[in-house]
Formats: structure tokens, C-alpha cells, sequence
């Protein structure tokens, strides 16, 4: 061996090249970019790299002039009389129905006292709280600590991807929910002050036992791309939310959690319970087979299956993308049944809401879990869904593809390919909803005025789609029209 060989040979061995590195776009449209794609039959595996700083805000914004001054004199109002208040109100709440006050409340009922002197009890105590939080026990601080930690959601940045494409890494820093209400537009990203805002969404796609992806209706109430509920809601991912920034009892106080798959399946597992109905659990929250919600089936449904105890789904997480229209990243999870389509509309139809859960809860529409029903959804139905809430539609078809084939390099490229496909057709639908936007307003300049009402801001879009505004209110059809015309039946 020369010794030039000799030397190549110890470089090798001192210079390796990276694990991670930044990945490389998958998909992209105007409104949203799929970054990540898994194509392991686990799914994604996530860790934690950095925990980041929080920013000197005040600073970012005041150097951003007027604009700046405007979005912090906006969250400064928001923090004092919403988001603390609030989430204060809601742990005295609390206080009152497992605290203390329960048990002078129970005996002054025991007592015979009346209501009227129970009922000012409780009005003065709430208030003296209200007013002075030093009255606040210390369960009373540990519920607030944790109802408040709730306006906290979990930033991801720089993400990187192992090159076997199976793990994926992303520095963290805790995000305030206030601030992405204030800094959410496009240029907001290019200005810098994304660092600020930039939360982590997840969204979940269904798959049943008998060939379906169920999707979610989303209601007027449920984010920004809307239409009304008298047209079947605006189609979106089954269940899906903004990720909250836990804080981990494993740690040094104030430390958020590791950034592992166990926090982002258990944020689809709340968003699943709360809208839809549907739950699943497991003893490992890992991308392995987990127990499906049998309770939940029982007392909802009243299944009695003897062997339902049995009954698993499987749940991975699929997908990371980005949504250009309001930034932020989402990451896409599908989750396999073993129950059928009807199934998941009785637990949806007998599921139990709470007064907060109606305003959020989805109604449910399916379409075959097929490369071709897929393809024509997401390529010609002109009720658009929110930017990101594609991706757990395509990358759910995308593993199907890609597990599906006996050679896997054979089926990636099949896989790819399709993707391909999907994103030009995807790019001509959305011109063709811009030009029927445009058209609507050419044809009925009457509704700029009234959909700026609706809105409730003067600088809608009339040049195409608005996410503001109504879809059906801006000459879009409906989703229940556009399930019948691309021959979705859905009885």
C-alpha cells in the first residue's frame, strides 16, 4: 500500500460525513412543501437535536418599525386580557370542582344553607382570586401552571433527516400560541420573525379495514379555510391541531420534553379523541403496532365484540411538511384500523362533545384508499383543503405504493413518480380555483363588500382563492357537490 493510499484511508476514517443533513424537497405547490416522506415501513423515528433559546421579541419586533410596534402592542393586549386571564380562569374553575372550595360548598349544601348565599360564595371567591392571584393554593398554581402551559406550542427548526431516511432531527424552542396568532404570513418568514412564531401542527389520515381514507370535515368555526356546514364543511386531514410544549417531570424544571415519536402520537391521540371520536392507545409509543380504543368503541357504540379486545391499529408517523400560506411545519400521521368505514361513523356520530370540542369537532367523509382516488381528489375537486392537510392524504398513498411492491427500489421510483404527477395536477387545480374565484367576483362585484364583512378584513383576495373567506361564499362548490360529481358516494 502506497502512502498515498495510507492517508486516504486515515482521512476516511477521521472525516465521515454526516448522519443528518437538510432534507431535500418532495413535493411543493404554492400553498405548501412535503419535505420529509417516509419510506420505512415503521414510519419516521423523531429526536430531540438543540433546545433553542427564546428570542429577544420585543427587539425583533420594534426592528421591524410600524408593522413591528402593531403585532406587539397586539399580543401584549392578548396576553393580558385572554391568554393569562383566561387560562386562570379556567384552573380557578378547577379550584371550585375538586379543590377545597368543593368541600365548603358541599357541607354549606349539606348545612342547608341556601343557594343564593352558596352561589355569592363562590362569585367572591373567584373574583378575590381573579384580582389577587397570591390567594391561589398551591394545587391552584400547579393547575394554572398546566392549563397556561397549554398557550405554549412546540417550535421545530432545522430539521435534518438521517440518510437512510428513517430518522429525523430538529432543534426545538418553546413557541407562545399568542404570537403565531399575530406573526403567520409569508413575509413575516422572510423578515425573520418566523423565529417567533413557528409551531408544529400534526395531521391524521384514517385508513380502514375495508379499503377507505377517511378525511375530516372541517366547520366554519375550524380554521381558516372554511366553507359552511350546509355544504359538508371544507374536507381537511381526519383530526388535526397546533402541538402544545410539554414540560417533562424527567428534567430540570422549565425543560420542555425531548422531542420523541411518544409527543407527537400522543398529540394525534388527543386530536383524534376530541374531534372525532376515535382513539387509539398503546403500553410503547413507538412506531409499532397499537392497542385501539376498545372502551371507547363499547361505550360509544355499544360494540361487544367478545374478541374485541384483540382489535389493534397501527399508527406511524409518515410525513413533514410545510404550509406557505400561514408558516409553520405539520407533521403527517397515518393511522390503519382494523375496524371498517362504518364503524368509525357510529363512533363518530355517538361520540361525547364538550361545549369547547363542539366548535372543533369534524364531520367525517371517505374516498377509496386508491392511486387513483386519491390522484382525482386531490386533482380536480375544487373545494380546496388547508395547505398542509394534503400531505397525510398523499403520504399515506405514498407508503401504501411504496410497501406495496416486491422490489422496493422499483416501487419507490413507482412512488415517486405518482408524486410527480399529483404535484403538477395539484398546481392546475389551483389555477383553475383562482380563475373561478376571479370570475365569481367579476360576476358578482355585490360580494367583495359583503365577504370583506365576513372576513372581517378589507383586503380580501379577489383575484383568486381566499383562505379567509367562506369557500362557498367566493363561487367554489361545496364539498358534498364536489363528492358527488367525482363519484365519491358516501352512503
Amino acid at each position: 500500500m502506497t502512502h498515498d493510499s495510507q492517508s486516504e484511508m486515515a482521512n476516511s476514517e477521521i472525516v465521515q460525513p454526516d448522519e443528518f443533513a437538510d432534507p431535500v424537497t418532495k413535493f411543493r405547490t404554492r400553498a405548501s412543501e412535503i419535505n420529509v416522506l417516509s419510506t420505512d415501513e415503521n414510519g419516521l423515528q423523531f429526536e430531540s437535536g438543540e433546545l433553542l433559546p427564546r428570542p429577544d421579541a420585543k427587539k425583533m419586533l420594534l426592528a421591524q418599525g410600524k408593522y413591528g410596534e402593531d403585532i406587539l402592542e397586539a399580543v401584549i393586549k392578548d396576553i393580558s386580557t385572554r391568554e393569562v386571564t383566561s387560562s386562570l380562569k379556567t384552573a380557578i374553575k378547577e379550584s371550585f370542582e375538586m379543590g377545597d372550595e368543593k368541600a365548603r360548598i358541599d357541607l354549606m349544601r349539606e348545612l342547608g344553607v341556601s343557594e343564593e348565599i352558596i352561589e355569592n360564595f363562590i362569585k367572591e371567591a373567584q373574583a378575590r382570586k381573579l384580582e389577587h392571584p397570591e390567594y391561589l393554593s398551591g394545587q391552584d398554581r400547579v393547575r394554572y401552571a398546566r392549563e397556561y402551559e397549554k398557550t405554549n406550542k412546540l417550535g421545530m427548526f432545522d430539521i435534518q433527516v438521517s440518510k437512510d431516511g428513517k430518522r429525523v432531527k430538529a432543534n426545538i424552542r418553546k413557541v407562545p400560541f399568542v404570537f403565531y396568532k399575530h406573526i403567520r404570513k409569508p413575509q413575516d418568514e422572510a423578515s425573520g420573525l418566523i423565529e417567533l412564531a413557528n409551531p408544529t401542527g400534526v395531521a391524521v389520515v384514517i385508513e380502514t379495514s375495508d379499503g377507505y381514507f377517511g378525511l375530516g370535515r372541517r366547520g366554519p368555526k375550524n380554521g381558516t379555510y372554511r366553507a359552511s356546514d350546509e355544504g359538508g364543511g371544507q374536507p381537511g386531514a381526519f383530526a388535526a391541531g397546533i402541538m402544545d410544549m410539554n414540560f417533562s417531570r424527567l428534567t430540570a424544571p422549565g425543560l420542555p420534553e425531548k422531542l420523541q415519536n411518544s409527543k407527537i402520537l400522543r398529540a394525534a391521540d388527543q386530536e383524534l379523541k376530541e374531534e372525532t371520536g376515535v382513539r387509539y392507545l398503546g403500553k410503547q409509543f413507538q412506531d409499532q403496532v397499537k392497542n385501539y380504543a376498545i372502551d371507547n368503541m363499547k361505550r360509544e357504540t355499544g360494540f361487544r365484540d367478545p374478541e374485541a379486545s384483540s382489535l389493534d391499529a397501527r399508527i406511524k408517523i409518515t410525513s413533514i411538511g410545510r404550509d406557505k400560506v400561514q408558516p409553520h411545519n405539520e407533521i403527517g400521521v397515518t393511522l390503519q384500523v382494523p375496524v371498517s368505514r362504518q364503524d368509525l361513523i357510529d363512533i363518530h356520530s355517538n361520540m361525547e362533545r364538550n361545549e369547547s370540542e363542539k366548535d372543533f369537532s369534524e364531520g367525517i367523509f371517505f374516498i377509496p384508499a386508491t392511486k387513483e382516488a386519491v390522484t382525482k381528489f386531490i386533482t380536480q375537486s375544487k373545494s380546496p383543503m388547508p395547505p398542509t392537510h394534503y400531505m397525510p392524504l398523499i403520504s399515506a398513498m405514498y407508503e401504501k405504493i411504496v410497501t406495496s411492491g416486491a422490489d422496493k427500489a422499483l416501487a419507490i421510483q413507482e412512488a415517486d413518480e405518482w408524486l410527480a404527477e399529483i404535484e403538477e395536477g395539484l398546481d392546475k387545480n389551483w389555477a383553475e380555483i383562482d380563475r373561478i374565484v376571479e370570475q365569481f367576483y367579476i360576476d358578482n362585484p355585490e360580494a367583495i363588500e359583503e365577504n370583506q364583512a365576513e372576513s372581517g378584513r378589507k383586503d380580501i383576495n379577489t383575484k383568486g382563492f381566499d383562505p379567509a373567506v367562506l369557500a362557498d361564499k367566493q363561487g367554489l362548490p361545496t364539498l358534498n357537490t364536489e363528492l358527488v360529481v367525482l363519484d365519491f358516494p358516501q352512503n
